[in-house]
């Protein structure tokens, strides 16, 4: 009976975490603008047959190679669409690429509720799910219309996490290969999946290092058999990870993790096998396995220092793992996701949740069992990796959750009749009497204290998920729509445009027109280079244009507004840049009329206000769509480029 109940409580937080994700898609829109080239490359699969290796629309003049692109989720799209026809859906790839990510997001109430079990107990892993199926936080990457990377890899990650937390519980030799052989295999698809999987990478790194530590120190030894799990668990990701060239052995992240798993593996002969074969006793191979750790972790300096070889880590993976540093300015400065999150910016994510993540820490540490361990190092390594960046704060949400759930269960247990007569047993016979009546006492309340106090602590996430849900609306407006679907019937198909780097998904996935940069330009000259030719006179900005065969020019009137950080990327960091406009002080704000002679003098300007110079012709306005009275609409404008 308790078992059915169990199942049912799971299929209800399911419902209600797919119920929370699907309230955004009756807009009817994609809500991210990364899906949109999701969507693109699911269509592709669909309607071709494969996967391009090359994408002939994005980052013109040359194009862009995506042998480096992980591909399973539009994959995933494309295939999962498929299915559905061929059982008789009538449901379009659009509408499938905008419910996708709630119903697969929704899923991960199965493995997070599967670690919590394998931590404390069902009771646990219900309350870890229903806290990961309404954290605004999760919600946020895994609602409907938002098809980006982490609503697939996500899911398949915590999958990955549920089994290895059986691993680490059971140690069952049999059963136990089969899990680390799925859990592997699920953490290289994460590969292919996303590029967070460098911080999967620096995880399990750590966590195969701790083991050993502790094993080493004598604090927590492991068994045989543990050692060999994760051994092949890691072999099995690597393999699947390194079939595209992101992974390879070029990257520094998969080369630290191949020596950590080597390690692992060298440990487990020299400290058991050869130990047992009696050749070596324990403590001559510590010491061996010490002084060859020691020897090669600082290869990489004096191999360098001698000439051997060349090793060096790109500043970016240097950011990476130093959150701290400031980086250059540049895209970081002026994308909202990318940007240093603030104190603020963490308790508007996970509020008061945060605080009870801290107690569950400290019944986590109480206990320090090898799980308990696991998801310490989890939280403490998503914390520290969601301070380089807002974006990667969902990382923290995962382990908060079970820490979470662990500290509500505590408090729950304390309160409930099994806490109290466990204490009971163990306070001897004197005053037995006296404290079974206070606990019989307690135990009448007991069950209304604990709904109680479980509803206080989950209703704050419902209701901030639901909102956020609700807050979700299209970032695609009529005018951008009316205007991509103009270009898509009224332009030649060869036709290069451009436009500032945020909208170029919307133009080669809607309009199916080659622009010079979206989403995906890794190559910030490309993007200065745009804000440099935005913020100069018709005469230079015309040049550049020249040089990528630009044939059309798509201005938004939103894009004044990104003036400022036009200027930035230039290369004047004020939030006023000095020389164009003039911050007003009784509005508070920059209005039109607050622009100098010199702002007035910029193509950017000139195109906004459908003001070329009419001598020279080099632009000519041919379409213009107006934009509604909604927040995200706006009038945009096409024109043509004259050489």
């Amino acid at each position: 009976m308790t078992e059915n109940w169990t199942t049912l409580a799971l299929v209800l937080i399911f419902l209600l975490a797919m119920s929370i994700r699907m309230i955004p898609t009756q807009h009817g829109s994609i809500l991210d603008p990364d899906a949109f080239f999701m969507y693109r490359m699911a269509r592709d699969v669909v309607e071709k047959g494969y996967y391009p290796t090359w994408d002939n629309l994005g980052w013109q003049p040359e194009g862009r190679s995506l042998e480096a692109e992980m591909p399973l989720l539009p994959f995933s799209i494309a295939f999962s669409y498929m299915l559905l026809k061929f059982l008789g859906s009538n449901i379009s790839l659009n509408s499938w690429t905008i419910i996708f990510p709630a119903i697969v997001g929704a899923t991960s109430v199965f493995p997070v509720y599967l670690m919590g079990r394998e931590l404390r107990g069902k009771s646990t892993g219900l309350i870890a799910a229903l806290l990961i199926a309404t954290m605004p936080e999760f919600l946020n990457r895994t609602i409907g219309g938002v098809t980006d990377k982490e609503c697939l890899a996500f899911p398949i990650m915590l999958s990955a996490f549920a089994l290895m937390f059986m691993v680490l519980k059971e140690e069952n030799s049999r059963r136990g290969l089969l899990q680390a052989l799925v859990a592997g295999l699920l953490f290289g698809l994460v590969a292919l999946t996303w590029g967070g999987f460098t911080y999967l990478l620096l995880l399990l790194t750590a966590f195969q290092g701790l083991v050993i530590l502790l094993d080493i120190t004598g604090l927590r030894s492991s068994s045989d058999e543990l050692l060999l799990f994760l051994t092949i668990m890691s072999a099995t990701m690597l393999a699947v990870a390194m079939g595209i060239p992101n992974w390879g052995p070029k990257n520094p992240f998969t080369i630290i993790h191949i020596l950590t798993t080597l390690g692992l593996l060298f440990y487990l002969v020299l400290t058991r096998v050869i130990v047992k074969m009696g050749v070596l006793a324990r403590r001559t191979s510590l010491i061996i396995f010490v002084l060859l750790v020691v020897i090669i972790g600082l290869f990489p300096i004096y191999g360098s220092s001698l000439g051997i070889i060349n090793f060096k880590i790109n500043r970016k993976f240097l950011i990476l793992l130093n959150p701290f540093e400031t980086p250059e300015v540049g895209m970081h400065g002026t994308v909202q996701e990318y940007a240093k999150p603030t104190t603020a910016d963490w308790l508007s994510r996970y509020s008061f949740y945060s605080f009870l993540a801290i107690a569950g820490a400290y019944f986590a540490l109480r206990r320090r069992t090898s799980l308990d361990l696991l998801v310490l190092l989890w939280a403490a390594s998503g914390f520290f990796a969601g301070l380089s960046a807002i974006r990667s704060t969902m990382l923290l949400t995962p382990p908060l959750c079970l820490l979470g759930a662990i500290a509500t269960k505590e408090f729950m247990d304390i309160l409930s009749r099994d806490r109290s007569l466990s204490s009971l047993l163990s306070a001897g016979a004197r005053g037995v009497a006296k404290d079974i009546n206070n606990e019989l006492r307690l135990a009448k309340f007991a069950p209304a204290l604990s709904a109680g106090l479980l509803i206080m602590l989950l209703l704050p996430s419902i209701f901030f998920g639901v909102q956020l849900a609700q807050g979700r609306s299209p970032v695609l407006g009529q005018g951008w729509y009316d205007a991509l679907m103009w270009l898509y019937k009224e332009t030649p198909e060869d036709s290069i445009l451009v436009s500032w780097w945020d909208y170029g998904h919307w133009i080669t996935s809607i309009a199916e027109r080659r622009c010079v940069s979206d989403g995906a330009t890794t190559d910030f000259n490309v993007i200065q280079a745009t804000a440099h030719a935005y913020l100069s006179p018709e005469d230079v900005s015309i040049e550049t244009f020249k040089d990528w065969g630009v044939e059309y020019v798509i201005v938004p009137e939103h894009d004044f507004w990104l003036v400022g950080a036009f200027a930035q990327i230039v290369g004047n960091i004020t939030d006023f840049p000095e020389g164009y406009y003039q911050f007003n002080q009784e509005t508070g704000s920059v209005s039109w009329t607050d622009l100098t002679d010199k702002a007035q003098n910029t193509t950017i300007y000139k195109l906004l206000f459908s003001q070329p110079d009419s001598t020279e012709k080099n632009f000519e306005l041919i379409h213009t769509s107006p934009g509604s009275q909604a927040s995200r609409d706006t009038t945009v404008r096409i024109y043509k480029v004259n050489y």
